[in-house]
Formats: C-alpha cells, sequence, structure tokens
C-alpha cells in the first residue's frame, strides 16, 4: 500500500469513527430506516476498532521493518538531488550529529538515519515514520551552506525522530 493510499484510507476511517460515535451518542438522530439495532452499532464499533488496529500495524510497519521501504518512496515521490558536493556535506552533518547524539542517547546507532537531498528549492526539511529524513535543496541555498547553520536545520528533524514524534503524531492522527 502506498502512502497516499494508506492516509486516504485512514482518514476514511476516522470519519466512519466518528459517524459511529455520532449515532451511539444521539447526535446525528437517525430515521427508522437509517437506525441501528443495539448490535448492528456494536459491530460497526467493533469493525472500526480493527481498522484502527490495523492503522496501528501499518504505522509500527513503516516505523520499523518497512523503513527502507518507506524511503525509497519517499524519494521517488519528492525526487532526489544527486549534487555530490551538497550530498557529502549532508553526509558529514548526519555523521557529526549521529556521534553526538548517540554519546546522550545510544537508540540512534540501533536505528540509524535514513536521509537524502530532494530538489525541492523552499526552505524545509522533515523526518518521517522510520527515521527517514529528506532536507530541501532551498535548506542549502537559503543558507548559503553554511554547514553550521545547515547542520542545526538537520538536527532540529533528527530531535523529532529520537522522541518520536512522526509515529506519535501519526498515531494521533
Amino acid at each position: 500500500m502506498n502512502l497516499k493510499t494508506f492516509f486516504r484510507k485512514s482518514v476514511l476511517e476516522v470519519g466512519a469513527l466518528a459517524l459511529c460515535l455520532s449515532l451511539a451518542i444521539g447526535l446525528i438522530q437517525p430515521t427508522k430506516t437509517e437506525a441501528l439495532s443495539l448490535g448492528q452499532l456494536g459491530g460497526s464499533i467493533l469493525s472500526t476498532a480493527a481498522q484502527q488496529q490495523k492503522v496501528r500495524e501499518s504505522l509500527d510497519y513503516y516505523e520499523n521493518d518497512g523503513r527502507n521501504q518507506l524511503f525509497e518512496e519517499l524519494k521517488r515521490s519528492d525526487g532526489v538531488n544527486n549534487d555530490s558536493y551538497l550530498n557529502e556535506e549532508l553526509e558529514r552533518i548526519m555523521a557529526k550529529l549521529t556521534s553526538a547524539i548517540a554519546k546522550k542517547d545510544s537508540s540512534i546507532t540501533d536505528k540509524t538515519y535514513n536521509y537524502f537531498i530532494n530538489p525541492k528549492t523552499e526552505f524545509n526539511a522533515y523526518c518521517s515514520l522510520g527515521h527517514n529524513v529528506s532536507v530541501n535543496t532551498g535548506v542549502f541555498s537559503f543558507l548559503d551552506n553554511d554547514e553550521d547553520r545547515i547542520a542545526a536545520v538537520v538536527a532540529h528533524e533528527l530531535v523529532h525522530g529520537q522522541k518520536r514524534h512522526p509515529i506519535n503524531g501519526a498515531q494521533k492522527g
């Protein structure tokens, strides 16, 4: 399942849950032909719980075993900047940051980061599920290739990964 399909299904599942809950607490008054029996309502809620479990399992997969698959999908969707100078700069930054973080949090060596530079010209970077980091080319140009300033942007993204913000945010969503 690709990422767009996954999120589209998640939105539909959340909408179905909201409808079931609205019916259950009486916010929406169904007509006699629309009314669900308690058994049907219970079945709908259990079905939604099963769907939520599937979402949790999918998120766990992309956070762990499927993280490299997600990484490849992100590179396909964002595109990759193969500029050797910029990639060497990002490689140096990642090595320094990983080493520094490992002194306080050894988990970074258990699950190293996948990273790439995408060709987008806007100033942005992100950390997704599975410790996957993408840095827009715009970060390098906006910061005049100042390695320390670029490292600050990348470090910000690594903090998100180390604090599990991508998985926690996706689970809340």
